[in-house]
């Protein structure tokens, strides 16, 4: 116990020191903000307007696709504010900047991942609380469910981002390959799972890219079609950070120093 609330505790220093930093030039913090929060409205309005002519797509309403963007929007704005390094580690591993992680008390994946936070994911999450607010119905037990599938979703993101950025330790100079990797995932989890048809697609994004798995989540929450879909989600993001941890470590062995022996105070 004593090790986990010396963790919070370094979390939360991170998060004010990171929030003071960014919030120190308020014009340009508010313009990331809303300039996120706008892209984000943009894609919604299309689909408004796409359900607008067809109410009904593959059991899917109005309702949940505005649940499905509030979802994803909201658990990548946690990740960039609370784990804000995770698109960032491949860079961090290949230009040798993990050595100012390993020269630290603290364990180096966790430590870099907190060390930064990125101002757009604050437009991120306040536009996803929007539309959960607005999506889901106002009862106890679905605002348990939105809690578990935040969860879910927010894991099976960081674990993806991390696993997908750990692959620098092993395939050397290709940190731009994680990020493609992650705009895999966001895009596939943008999209109703029923659209998507075939063994092999099916295969891609309920297995080796599981965004499959958050795309499901409105019909299970909302239509309560599978509801036990939001606990196989939470499993699988458990084990998926559990991977990505374990392939770090592994990547650790190999990693080549870039001899930057700065100590960060």
């Amino acid at each position: 116990m004593s090790k986990v609330a010396k963790t919070f505790r370094l979390t939360l220093a991170y998060f004010w020191f990171n929030l003071k930093g960014s919030y120190a030039f308020r014009s340009s913090f508010w313009l990331q903000v809303a300039s996120m929060a706008f892209n984000d409205g943009i894609w919604v309005m299309f689909w408004l307007l796409y359900f607008a002519r067809f109410p009904v797509v593959q059991g899917w309403h109005r309702t949940d696709i505005l649940y499905l963007w509030g979802l994803s929007a909201f658990s990548f704005g946690i990740m960039d504010i609370v784990f804000g390094n995770a698109l960032n580690l491949g860079r961090i591993i290949s230009e040798g900047e993990l050595d100012i992680y390993l020269s630290q008390p603290r364990p180096p994946l966790y430590h870099a991942l907190i060390s930064r936070q990125n101002v757009v994911g604050w437009g991120d999450v306040g536009f996803g609380l929007g539309m959960l607010l607005l999506a889901t119905p106002h009862t106890l037990p679905a605002l348990g469910q939105t809690l578990v599938s935040v969860s879910a979703c927010t894991l099976l993101l960081i674990g993806f981002v991390v696993l997908t950025q750990s692959l620098v330790f092993f395939i050397g100079g290709r940190e731009g390959l994680g990020a493609q990797l992650a705009e895999v995932f966001l895009t596939f989890s943008h999209y109703p799972s029923g659209i998507f048809h075939g063994v092999v697609i099916r295969v891609l994004i309920f297995g080796i890219v599981p965004a499959g798995l958050v795309s499901s989540l409105p019909l299970a929450v909302i239509d309560a079609v599978h509801p036990w879909l939001m606990w196989i989600s939470l499993a699988v993001g458990v084990l998926e950070v559990g991977l990505a941890y374990k392939v770090f470590q592994l990547g650790l062995r190999v990693y080549t120093s870039g001899n930057r022996l700065t100590v960060r105070s």
